[in-house]
């Protein structure tokens, strides 16, 4: 990959004769991974590597991050108790859920309009 600089955040990266265009900056890049994943695609790591940055944990989203992962089970879980120990209120059990009134028909649906022959 060519990596061309327009400016400190944005450059151009040249591969198979497309070009992408990489802004550190807003961390995008017009294939639209960069900002979809919210970690580096190939071109932008092509570009980082072209400024000689190894380390690219700036770039990634704090999802990704160890410390995400630990916080997200920080808080203890407390198991459902057995579903004979359940305790349901009255109103709930007296309440009846109707099945729907119409079933839908399996398959592709039929277009609404129907096509005019036009004669010239």
């Amino acid at each position: 990959m060519k990596v061309v600089a327009s400016s400190e955040y944005l450059y151009s990266v040249y591969k198979s004769g497309r070009r992408y265009i990489v802004c550190l900056k807003r961390k995008i890049c017009n294939c639209g991974r960069f900002q979809l994943d919210e970690i580096p695609c190939p071109y932008t790591i092509a570009m980082l590597k072209r400024k000689n940055i190894i380390d690219m944990h700036p770039y990634c989203s704090d999802y990704y991050k160890p410390e995400a992962l630990t916080n997200t089970y920080e808080l203890s879980m407390i198991p459902m108790p057995y579903k004979k120990d359940w305790i349901i209120p009255k109103e709930i059990l007296e309440e009846f859920v109707f099945p729907p009134r119409y079933k839908r028909m399996s398959g592709r649906q039929k277009k609404g309009r129907k096509k005019t022959l036009v004669r010239s």
